[in-house]
């Protein structure tokens, strides 16, 4: 398992880290851990402790230029671009937690939502690889 330290994050009104836990998930066509593994031995240990998607002068990649790259991504795997925007990360996490069997206390968390808001994200047909 990888432990990601966010320091930084919107809405963060404690001004506390928040940190997420990626597990290895060998059933999945693709495994997480093992994307995030990939892409750091091609990203290099030149960035330190820095931004995890940044430059080699360890800046960090900014909202749009992340919303470009999904929007190439998308086009790339011939997705519809009209119907995923970065927020979609969230309603999939929401529907991925929710398809694992977690609790609505541990989505909640994993999250940072402050109400069950989160449910209207789940969806039952969540996106699996072809």
């Amino acid at each position: 398992m990888a432990k990601i330290t966010i320091s930084e994050l919107k809405h963060n009104t404690s001004n506390r880290p928040f940190e997420i836990i990626i597990q290895r998930e060998d059933s999945q066509p693709f495994c997480p851990l093992n994307a995030l593994i990939q892409y750091c031995m091609v990203r290099g240990s030149g960035s330190g402790n820095g931004p995890l998607f940044g430059f080699p002068d360890a800046s960090p990649v900014t909202v749009g230029q992340f919303n470009t790259e999904l929007h190439r991504c998308l086009i790339f795997c011939g997705l519809n671009v009209a119907h995923y925007k970065s927020h979609s990360l969230r309603i999939g996490a929401a529907s991925h937690t929710a398809e694992m069997g977690f609790t609505d206390a541990q989505i909640t968390t994993l999250g940072r939502w402050k109400s069950d808001a989160f449910r209207l994200y789940i969806r039952n047909d969540s996106l699996h690889a072809n």
